[in-house]
């Protein structure tokens, strides 16, 4: 009988450290949705702390045909929205078939590209945290959201998601993680590696984060 407490002791043990080993790699919304820190952090950037939610996530379409190149952030339609990043806005284009704004960031050669919204900034500097236009859904008929992607080197379009089957971009945390200026520590397992692993199984079930 102490052989089976013992047991039961030491699995109970285990899966409370396993719970907060699990804490530590996510956050959890009220309706128990998984977020990264860094998608988190960019919700928080992105919309200035009024909230939003992950819509889709990176390479994780689940009714569109090809793979998704970026990830897609919503809050509503005319909320604004802010630049993630210092850098320099090298194009921007209010096309209603696709809306466009390029933010090249030249100390790490990326591009953050966004897609949908109504950009109102302006091609030139600009420093994380300025208003760069209102979400829309330019491109994305009657699902207003804001698409972002990274891609290495000085881009001014994104890649193509729809329909395309080669995934062009590179895995996104590891360059989030930079533009975020977010480190993890060593004794942990990093953010990267677990959403490497997990990301394109994430479902998202259209609940904004609390």
């Amino acid at each position: 009988m102490k052989k089976i407490i013992y047991l039961i002791a030491n699995l109970l043990i285990i899966s409370i450290m396993i719970g907060i080993f699990t804490s530590t790699i996510y956050a959890y919304d009220k309706y128990g949705n998984k977020y990264s820190g860094l998608e988190k952090q960019i919700i928080k950037i992105l919309y200035n702390g009024k909230g939003g939610k992950v819509s889709c996530g990176f390479d994780s379409y689940q009714n569109t045909s090809g793979r998704h190149e970026g990830i897609d952030f919503a809050l509503k339609n005319g909320a604004s929205i802010y630049s993630v990043a210092d850098g320099e806005i090298i194009r921007v284009s209010n096309s209603t078939s696709l809306s466009t704004l390029a933010l090249y960031i030249d100390k790490l050669d990326i591009t953050v590209i966004y897609l949908h919204s109504n950009f109102t900034a302006k091609t030139g500097k600009i420093t994380k945290g300025e208003r760069i236009g209102y979400e829309d859904d330019r491109g994305a008929p009657g699902s207003p959201h804001t698409h972002i992607e990274i891609r290495q080197g000085k881009k001014i379009s994104a890649s193509k998601s729809v329909g395309d089957y080669t995934l062009s971009n590179p895995l996104p945390f590891p360059y989030w993680e930079k533009i975020l200026n977010m480190s993890v520590k060593p004794s942990k397992p990093s953010i990267t590696s677990f959403e490497a692993r997990s990301t394109s199984s994430i479902k998202i079930n259209w609940k904004s984060v609390s």
